[in-house]
């Protein structure tokens, strides 16, 4: 099978992590991959955008298109949270690609002294206006770019945002009642070489562990087997070990879950998704990233 040919050559090439847009869940399912990403969807009738108080700080919208702008997104955007975890490095060439596939609208928040603050891509689609990337460091540039689209509540019926992040974003509006929020399954991805995965993984601080685990991986014969993780304060050390009969079991999809900060270990535990006691499901999440990934490119 290609797919398998390529995961080959991944590992041998030391990539950490592959993603994917799966036409069948299950069917990459055996091939290692795993659900990680999702998106949330807000739709709401433009009628019920509340009112947006804005400061009268300097601060002003600037339009234009995808094409002519982007050089002033790529700072906003390798800076901010979303773009950290898990998220892709846009070169050059990904954001004409997005502009010419798309032909997508930004409007650019600058602060009184001219530097940009915050943005957002959008498109239209008959009464609909749909925000592709919404991106704010300040709260004056939230402000001022929820204005922006409260302003088109004549043109459009319709707002509809898909959201890179499932932590529910709209709370604050006056009737929780007025948008349609909707999960919705987004791209896959697995582990492609564990030891290089590990050896750059940003644990907390405060991580501690010490532990053996079978891993499942059917695809890729060096990662599967029994490995010792010790997490100390001197960093992260993983080594292949022989057959231990005291060790977690947990398959590379399980895997990759937990420690691209998806899932956690107690919460699979729990489920008998991998079998594992609750103190070593707790030392395993001491290791993980707390955040939840975060993937706003398709491909």
């Amino acid at each position: 099978m290609l797919i398998s040919e390529a995961l080959t050559d991944m590992y041998k090439n030391g990539v950490e992590l592959s993603y994917l847009a799966p036409f069948s869940l299950r069917f990459y399912r055996r091939l290692g991959y795993e659900q990680v990403f999702n998106h949330i969807e807000y739709r709401i009738a433009s009628r019920d955008l509340p009112r947006i108080k804005v400061a009268d700080d300097g601060s002003r919208i600037v339009r234009g298109a995808l094409s002519k702008m982007y050089e002033d997104l790529k700072p906003l955007f390798e800076r901010i949270d979303i773009s950290q975890r898990g998220g892709i490095v846009r070169e050059d060439w990904w954001w004409q690609y997005l502009d010419l596939r798309n032909g997508w609208d930004v409007a650019l928040c600058l602060d009184a002294k001219g530097v940009a603050q915050g943005y957002l891509i959008y498109s239209r689609d008959g009464e609909q206006l749909i925000i592709k990337e919404f991106v704010a460091e300040t709260v004056a540039a939230r402000h001022q770019l929820l204005e922006f689209i409260v302003k088109h509540q004549v043109t459009f019926k319709e707002i509809v945002y898909e959201a890179p992040d499932t932590d529910f974003l709209l709370d604050y509006l006056p009737n929780g009642d007025d948008v349609c929020a909707t999960i919705k399954p987004y791209m896959m991805a697995r582990i492609v070489n564990l030891k290089n995965f590990f050896d750059k993984y940003p644990a907390p601080q405060d991580a501690k562990a010490d532990l053996v685990f079978r891993l499942h991986d059917d695809n890729i014969a060096d990662n599967d087997g029994y490995w010792h993780l010790c997490v100390s304060d001197d960093g992260i050390e993983l080594e292949k070990v022989e057959q231990s009969s005291e060790s977690v079991e947990i398959s590379i999809q399980q895997l990759s879950k937990i420690f691209m900060g998806a899932q956690t270990a107690t919460g699979l535990a729990r489920r008998g998704q991998i079998i594992a006691t609750a103190e070593e499901a707790a030392e395993l999440d001491s290791v993980r990233v707390k955040q939840s990934p975060s993937l706003v490119d398709y491909f």
